[in-house]
């Protein structure tokens, strides 16, 4: 059996390995483990109390993938297309291109866009009947060149069939198995059979079991569970896909043959005022009463008490639903937060480098001495960035929060701005106006050197130029350093 215990953090489940082994010796195939790690209790507890009530589905059916036409522009016909060409009703199928074409587990085919072709007659029994739609139809297609230059008759696969345009009478079912759930669980199932495209798979019930009945188990909450259990994850963004092999021999469903034809009749009754309406997520379906009556007369038929598992049930499979949504969502955000973080230590890391190279000071390591109190003027300036003001009269003035100052020219008020430091009120400047030009086209000749370096060094990594300046700038500004006339 499986032990459980948890709490609301964590979930540990023992499992005997001598259960493990005998699990995989007797189903001789992969074991699908990863439910003792998901599954709700309430599963675990009807496998353990009435286990002999389930079966896997491919006790009743088998689980076929969708055919392929080989030529969808020969096969796939509008209504435009039939009345152009007059090709007879009885070559004519209905088709589900996409499963967002019935919202409901119905599926309504007069309102269907397309239709498939299918003929197995040759063109000799064609002419022979009269059949002259379809015929001048055929024999229009086999001149045709599909997009890759090969005629139509002589593609891959068409060109294995007997003949080429005749599809196999088993690409119809009325029963279709969804490959890929959000938070919806449809298995959709029509009165007409139909032809479906490669979004969902074809379910073909054995010999003496009925297609509708089959429908109606297919689409209870406890098949639904099941199918939360055996699908797997798409790439992690919610989606969960199931492949043939899961459908068919994984999913357990409640033994069906096992009820007596007046239960049966009872189960299709209530799927009937199911299946016409939209089916909605599986927040709001376990909450409509049509659902829970069917639900309801399923567990009754298998001997078990709607009042003990039906709450659990749907509780259960909500849960996973919500796990499932919420741990996409999270993956999400790390997928967004792992390169954030991956870019601020890459940034950092080229930051310290440049550090460690050495960052030359202004203004004395562009003055080739520091020039005596005397030949200087004594700045007085306040511990606030400073920038350029207005020029007038050959003066430009420098401002900061409350602070405005002409200077002489250009190139001093840059060297006030440079050279002021946080926490120094006093800047001192050469009168040499030649020194003082001088210091500031040199220290903005390197400012540009190494602003280019970083830029560059960024780039080689990110192969994003606009990030790469953007987090240029940000580690001048850390450093200190004036960026504006870059």
């Amino acid at each position: 059996g499986v032990e459980t215990s948890e709490d609301a953090n964590f979930r540990i489940r023992l499992v005997k390995q001598s259960d493990l082994r005998e699990q995989l010796t007797k189903e001789r195939k992969t074991a699908k483990w990863g439910q003792y790690l998901r599954a709700p209790q309430i599963y675990f507890d009807l496998l353990k109390e009435h286990g002999n009530s389930f079966i896997s589905l491919n006790k009743v059916a088998n689980v076929k993938f969708a055919i392929k036409t080989g030529v969808n522009d020969f096969f796939y016909l509008n209504a435009q297309k039939i009345k152009h060409w007059n090709i007879e009703e009885e070559f004519l199928a209905p088709v589900l291109k996409s499963p967002k074409e019935s919202e409901s587990i119905d599926i309504d085919v007069n309102a269907l866009e397309l239709k498939v072709l299918l003929c197995d007659r040759s063109k000799k029994e064609l002419r022979k009947a009269g059949k002259r739609g379809v015929l001048d139809y055929i024999e229009w297609g086999e001149k045709q060149i599909a997009s890759n230059g090969t005629p139509y008759p002589k593609g891959p696969t068409v060109a294995a069939r007997a003949l080429w345009y005749s599809l196999p009478s088993s690409s119809l079912t009325k029963l279709l198995w969804t490959k890929s759930y959000d938070t919806r669980f449809v298995q959709r199932f029509s009165a007409t059979p139909v032809l479906a495209d490669q979004r969902v798979y074809l379910v073909h019930p054995l010999a003496k079991h009925d297609y509708k009945v089959l429908a109606a188990i297919l689409n209870t909450s406890l098949c639904s569970l099941s199918i939360e259990l055996i699908g797997r994850l798409n790439l992690g963004e919610g989606a969960l896909d199931t492949t043939v092999e899961e459908a068919q021999d994984y999913t357990m469903i409640p033994a069906y043959s096992l009820f007596s034809q007046e239960i049966k009749g009872c189960i299709t009754a209530a799927f009937d005022k199911l299946s016409h309406r939209p089916v909605k997520p599986i927040f709001e379906e376990v909450k409509m009463k049509d659902r829970q009556k069917l639900d309801r007369l399923v567990l009754e038929a298998m001997g078990l008490d709607p009042a003990k598992y039906l709450k659990p049930i749907y509780d259960g499979l909500t849960e996973l639903m919500r796990e499932r949504i919420e741990l996409a969502g999270m993956r999400k955000g790390l997928k967004k937060a792992r390169p954030a973080r991956d870019i601020a230590r890459m940034t950092e890391q080229v930051r310290d480098d440049l550090v460690k190279e050495g960052i030359k000071k202004f203004p004395d390591d562009f003055l080739n001495k520091k020039p005596k109190p005397q030949d200087c003027i004594s700045v007085a300036v306040p511990d606030v960035p400073l920038r350029l003001g207005n020029y007038f009269l050959g003066q430009q003035e420098v401002v900061g929060e409350g602070f405005s100052y002409q200077a002489p020219s250009l190139a001093a008020a840059k060297y006030i701005i440079y050279a002021r430091k946080p926490n120094e009120y006093i800047v001192c400047l050469p009168n040499d106006e030649v020194v003082v030009t001088k210091a500031v086209t040199d220290y903005e000749r390197y400012l540009k050197e190494l602003f280019q370096k970083l830029n560059q060094e960024l780039l080689n990594r990110l192969l994003d130029h606009r990030q790469a300046e953007t987090l240029s700038r940000r580690i001048f500004q850390e450093l200190g350093l004036p960026s504006n006339s870059l």
